[in-house]
């Protein structure tokens, strides 16, 4: 993984060359910063929900390795949330969305919370293009 994702430091994670110029949609990028147990309370940065149509995006600036990198820890940890199309875990809905949750702590005060989690949110359909594009 390291090897191939270190070519990927410097290139935008929407501009890719696994996209082959159809780069991604349907994708999102920010931290979870309150209510980690409730897909549909959890909070953002910026106060909203990680799904809200205006809410802060961070991947269409995010270097490749970065968005890789988080994708194989959420993988490695079991950190995927399935939620339906409103973004709710609901048990017996079909699945939509696919939440990411990579943990992510900046400084020793969030380090001693633990309390932060990277979150790469995406459609089941844009996920399956992706997983198709890059291999």
């Amino acid at each position: 993984m390291t090897k191939m994702t270190g070519g990927l430091v410097k290139v935008k994670f929407s501009e890719a060359p696994f996209w082959g110029g159809d780069g991604p949609s349907a994708w999102r990028q920010l931290h979870i910063v309150e209510h980690f147990g409730a897909p549909e309370h959890w909070v953002a940065r910026d106060g909203k929900h990680p799904l809200a149509e205006d809410g802060q995006n961070f991947l269409p600036e995010k270097a490749t390795a970065s968005v890789l990198r988080a994708l194989r820890n959420a993988l490695a940890h079991g950190n995927i949330i399935y939620l339906n199309k409103d973004g709710k875990e609901q048990e017996g809905d079909l699945v939509h969305f696919l939440a990411f949750l990579s943990r992510y702590e900046e400084g020793e005060e969030q380090q001693a919370k633990s309390e932060t989690y990277r979150l790469i949110v995406t459609t089941e359909v844009e996920f399956l293009r992706f997983v198709k594009a890059a291999a």
